[in-house]
């Protein structure tokens, strides 16, 4: 069986949103994941901002410098530098990193987002912009 539901939003609650879903028989519950990301209008229009990722797994680390084989990570994945690229096209930067995650954080997670300027000056929200199966390594 697959559902299909038409949502209708308020401009109120514009932005990137989570979707959440859970599914149950009379043998359990798979509780709730976050299985998407949707852009409901009006969204973030601030500079910068992050637009988007393919795939859409990644995690939050601090600043990494991308030559040789820098890498950084959390207790959740590790980032290298080595693999990297960055892709500029007038004002839009594409980077694309190398993620490895941890076998413990295997389960459908939310992917959330950031920018900042080099300066610092300017920093976007937080946003979710995807949602991932993270397969166990």
């Amino acid at each position: 069986m697959t559902p299909i539901l038409n949502l209708a939003f308020t401009s109120g609650f514009g932005g990137n949103r989570a979707i959440y879903m859970a599914a149950r028989d009379a043998g359990g519950n798979s509780g709730w994941q976050t299985m998407d990301a949707a852009g409901v209008p009006p969204l973030p229009s601030t500079f910068p901002n992050p637009t988007g990722m393919s795939p859409g797994n990644t995690h939050a680390a601090t600043n990494i410098v991308l030559t040789s084989n820098n890498t950084i990570g959390k207790s959740q994945c590790t980032i290298s530098a080595q693999g990297s690229v960055v892709q500029s096209n007038g004002n839009t930067l594409s980077l694309t990193l190398p993620i490895a995650f941890k076998p413990a954080l295997a389960a459908f997670k939310g992917v959330w987002l950031a920018a900042q300027t080099m300066n610092a000056a300017q920093t976007s929200a937080w946003q979710i912009l995807g949602a991932e199966a993270l397969p166990a390594q």
